[in-house]
């Protein structure tokens, strides 16, 4: 049969395609896709195939995998043979690829979409099972988180005159205020994945506005925007009554002001009719969209997408897709997904060791690491009074000559009243990935720059020492 090669329709069949069947690419390509979501179109012209199929047009969707036979159809229908081998002239045959992505990604989507299409029971459809992609990870369709998301802050915002760009919900679904206790986090799991200092820093901020709301004389809940609460939701296997995807902010500064406890607070209700619609991550994801500049006075960080990533990645997802960089720039308003794609590919680095039954990469930034390099400083200094040692240590990739040598040997000297400093400075540094040593040492690379090309102190004598990668390297 007809093995067809995934490079082949990437690079060939995108512009030229082939003369058995017309190819309509609804989704487009990327480096690392591996398998695509398809559907066929058996337009039928025949009379005699017309009458044995019983429609005009006949249907298929499954999902391509490299090298696979593009006809393998899962059915034992002898129309569906005649169907493959019939001339253009009897069938017009039309190939729709519609998404792209990881075999298991696409297995998901096949399922997904024959099931909401109901090509098993549909005899319109060829498809005579659906059973590969049930349970697999299915890749988030970040159109219907945007609008889910824009719903939300459509709701919350009150926003009566925009009503008919609701996609999912309905001004009905603002329920009336219940106590701020029913959100205690011992009442409801909780979706948001924010960091923990920003969500310190946010109640802090919200019950500001509280007590100033009470020393104005006004309702303490004047500003506050509803709670969104998913209902009769079934996440990860284990099923919920109520989930808080938003408002948890909200709802701890309330639940922990001293006065404001006793407030009742206005919510949204997602029902079982809106969120059956989505996968666990869509939801996630769209909780996470909730902090965007317009909803929060603390925007959506790098740090939040990261956390974000990590659960997708956990729940059998991908991370690095144009996807999730096209919406990481949306969201943070800012190209930052080249930090981002450094601290997961750490993680992974890090999640791959310990299942080997190795440890992570040793953290030199974590205050404990950072005041073990404060020790070793200054015991270094007490050794050998003629060098000063930074106590502070640095990234191989982010050192640089004035920031992290020149400026701290000077400092120290001014805050410690120094008359007649050491002139041999040493740095501690540290490798950040696997490939930062080399990076570090190659030719006009960092080391070479800083250590022998900055001539600008010929007096001082500057050297650095390397922190150890691992613990296992560590020799005691």
């Amino acid at each position: 049969m007809n093995k067809i090669n995934i490079t082949k329709v990437k690079d060939e069949w995108v512009n030229t395609p082939p003369k058995g069947f017309n190819v309509n690419f609804e989704v487009y390509p990327t480096g690392k896709d591996t398998s695509f979501l398809y559907k066929w179109d058996f337009e039928i012209t025949d009379d005699e195939l017309r009458k044995e199929a019983g429609f005009d047009i006949i249907f298929y969707g499954g999902y391509h995998l490299d090298g696979r036979d593009l006809y393998a159809l899962s059915c034992n229908l002898p129309i569906a043979n005649k169907l493959v081998i019939a001339p253009p002239s009897k069938v017009k045959k039309t190939l729709h690829i519609l998404d792209w992505g990881s075999k298991d990604e696409m297995q998901a989507s096949e399922w997904e979409y024959l099931d909401e299409n109901n090509a098993v029971k549909d005899n319109q459809w060829l498809n005579q099972q659906n059973n590969f992609g049930k349970g697999k990870f299915r890749k988030p369709t970040m159109t219907k988180i945007e609008k889910l998301s824009r719903d939300w802050w459509i709701l919350k915002n009150n926003r009566v005159d925009l009503k008919d760009e609701l996609t999912y919900h309905t001004f009905e679904d603002i329920k009336p205020p219940r106590p701020a206790m029913d959100f205690h986090p011992d009442n409801m799991k909780n979706l948001q994945p924010r960091s923990v200092s920003e969500y310190q820093d946010l109640i802090t901020t919200i019950q500001f506005l509280i007590d100033k709301a009470i020393e104005d004389g006004r309702p303490t809940t004047d500003g506050a925007k509803p709670i969104v609460v998913l209902s009769d939701r079934e996440w990860q296997g284990k099923h919920y009554d109520e989930m808080l995807a938003c408002g948890k902010h909200t709802s701890k500064a309330f639940i922990t002001h001293t006065h404001a406890n006793v407030e009742n607070l206005s919510w949204i209700e997602v029902g079982p009719n809106i969120t059956d619609k989505f996968t666990d991550i869509e939801l996630l994801k769209a909780a996470n969209e909730d902090n965007q500049p317009e909803n929060s006075v603390k925007p959506i960080t790098k740090e939040d997408i990261i956390k974000e990533l990590k659960i997708q990645v956990e729940m059998g997802g991908e991370w690095n897709t144009p996807e999730e960089k096209s919406r990481a720039d949306r969201l943070l308003r800012t190209d930052s997904w080249g930090s981002i794609s450094k601290a997961m590919e750490k993680w992974e680095n890090d999640v791959d060791r310990i299942k080997k039954g190795l440890t992570p990469r040793i953290n030199w930034q974590s205050k404990e690491r950072k005041l073990e390099v404060g020790k070793m400083a200054k015991k270094a200094f007490k050794e050998n009074t003629d060098t000063w040692y930074n106590p502070t240590p640095y990234s191989s990739e982010s050192l640089t000559h004035d920031t992290n040598i020149i400026k701290p040997w000077k400092v120290w000297q001014l805050d410690n009243n120094v008359k007649n400093p050491p002139t041999k400075i040493v740095n501690y540094i540290y490798y950040s990935f696997d490939n930062s040593k080399t990076k570090f040492e190659k030719e006009r690379g960092l080391k070479e720059l800083i250590y022998d090309w900055c001539n600008e102190r010929p007096d001082l004598d500057i050297d650095y020492i390397e922190l150890h990668e691992y613990e296992e390297d560590i020799v005691i």
